[in-house]
């Protein structure tokens, strides 16, 4: 898990490798005032799913802050996922049950 925040409301982002896209729950991208563009459909690991394409205009998770990440909004999720379109910007190591995440150098 990271904290950070999606356009200036505070939430807790689940690390997801599995997930393409950062993803965040519909109340959330409401809150953050996220707007939906496109809609796909796509299947999860709990069945095909309705979600919508987005933009997070300004984002935080643990120490770094990103600018216009593209984002899905899905109605049914629970908790935000960071997902793999945000991760691959960064150096990750894992060991030992422990994840860490630093700049790309």
């Amino acid at each position: 898990m990271a904290r950070g925040s999606a356009n200036s409301i505070p939430l807790v982002f689940y690390v997801d490798t599995g997930a393409s896209y950062v993803s965040i729950p519909q109340e959330i991208a409401n809150k953050a005032g996220m707007v939906c563009g496109k809609q796909l459909r796509a299947e999860t690991a709990n069945g095909i799913t309705t979600m919508c394409e987005s933009i997070i205009d300004n984002m935080t998770f643990g120490a770094f802050t990103i600018q216009k990440v593209k984002a899905v909004i899905m109605p049914n999720l629970k908790k935000p996922l960071l997902g793999m379109n945000v991760l691959n910007k960064f150096h990750i190591e894992q060991a030992r049950g422990t994840m860490k995440i630093t700049d790309k150098h």
